[in-house]
């Protein structure tokens, strides 16, 4: 029996809860029931006192005159300063180079004729004469030596243009 009682108080205190809310809502005047409530106009900023207006002037010129100042004594950034990269040594301690061979010539005449086109344009060959496994003798035309190899890759590009010929990067030998 006490089960009974207690859901009949639960129910009843539903029924009151829900009937709270709907009387509130039916009772509400029409002309705000779906309308946006506005928000007031804020009230007039009070006037500032004249110590403090005069203060804020003055805090707004000494910024003014900051940056006046600061724009002409701002100093100019430095160049990037390029490190030469530290060569890599051979076993012998010699520093690993770099050449541009422009050819391979079994004509002596034809590889120094090429030696001396390329110093006639400015640049640093020369030739090595070596046989091969045939027994040819041969002569290679050479443009460098360098330490970076990537400093050779625009030459190479350059000297394609000026004497028709694609070198290969090759490592020096002395």
């Amino acid at each position: 029996m006490e089960q009974n009682i207690r859901q009949r108080l639960v129910g009843a205190g539903v029924l009151l809860a829900l009937g709270v809310i709907f009387l509130s809502w039916l009772y509400e005047p029409a002309a705000q029931r779906g309308s946006a409530k506005r928000i007031p106009e804020p009230p007039p900023m009070p006037d500032v006192p004249a110590f403090i207006a005069s203060e804020q002037a003055h805090a707004e010129q000494v910024d003014i005159e900051a940056t006046a100042a600061n724009r002409y004594q701002m100093p100019e950034p430095e160049p990037e300063v390029k490190v030469a990269p530290k060569p890599q040594l051979q076993s012998s301690g010699v520093p690993r180079t770099w050449a541009l061979q422009m050819g391979v010539f079994a004509n002596r005449d034809n590889a120094n004729a090429l030696v001396a086109k390329l110093r006639g344009l400015g640049y640093k060959s020369y030739s090595r004469h070596w046989v091969r496994e045939g027994g040819q003798e041969v002569d290679g035309v050479y443009v460098g030596p360098m330490v970076d190899r990537a400093d050779l890759m625009p030459l190479q590009k350059k000297l394609k243009g000026q004497v028709k010929l694609e070198g290969v990067v090759v490592r020096y030998h002395p």
